[in-house]
């Protein structure tokens, strides 16, 4: 079974409180969700991860994570961004990865979310990521399936990875090893940075991406500047 979820947060894209996964082996139903399905028509305009969509306005963004997640705060252009990229607003960053250095950071609940603006002030990514008691892959992939349909690019190295709709560039990634679609989803253990022992069923840290691909192609297709 699938941990329960909060309300909203992920469990909008991964599950709801309490749904199953039906007991079968992991061979069988890894056999099963690889089976070719009739991909939807991926449409970035219906599209959100837990709830949240972008093309809006950051105004009414920063409005709904700030009643649904916490404080919001608004981050300045970084070094190495998208081109694309002005602004972003963020909660809770960094603390879905572990370090004995912030208190609670990687805990089961933990959420975290980073949307990044455009020079108008419109949300063209969003990034969220929860923190879970252990489930294992193949029941994230089964949710991620039933959720968003047919998977268009995986990726198995160093934390699964699965992604729908067209690609996009490097720089837009979530991870650069990993897949680089509009809408990906990734799955990786989360380390207990206070234990030096082995744990068998370890925390797991699930992070879905949306990015506004035709508005980055567009980016990209631009001339530079003189």
């Amino acid at each position: 079974m699938i941990a329960p979820l909060a309300a909203v947060a992920v469990s909008a894209a991964v599950s709801l409180p309490g749904a199953r996964v039906p007991r079968a082996t992991a061979a069988s139903q890894d056999t099963a969700l690889r089976r070719p399905l009739a991909a939807p028509q991926f449409d970035i305009t219906t599209l959100d991860v837990a709830g949240l969509r972008v093309g809006g306005k950051a105004n009414d963004f920063e409005i709904t994570a700030a009643r649904l997640f916490g404080t919001v705060a608004r981050v300045s252009r970084q070094r190495g961004w998208f081109a694309g990229y002005a602004a972003a607003l963020a909660v809770n960053p960094a603390q879905c990865d572990t370090s004995p250095r912030r208190v609670h950071s990687g805990e089961v609940g933990r959420i975290c979310l980073t949307a990044f603006l455009d020079a108008r002030d419109v949300v063209r990514s969003v990034r969220i990521a929860r923190v879970f008691s252990f489930i294992t892959a193949a029941e994230f992939r089964a949710a991620l399936v039933r959720r968003y349909g047919a998977i268009s690019s995986e990726s198995d190295g160093a934390r699964m990875s699965l992604g729908w709709g067209p690609d996009v560039e490097t720089g837009l990634a979530f991870d650069s090893f990993g897949a680089r679609s509009a809408l990906t989803a990734h799955y990786d253990e989360v380390p207990d940075a206070n234990s030096d022992s082995f744990n068998p069923n370890p925390s797991i840290r699930v992070t879905l991406q949306l990015v506004d691909a035709t508005w980055a192609a567009a980016i990209t297709a631009r001339p530079p500047r003189r």
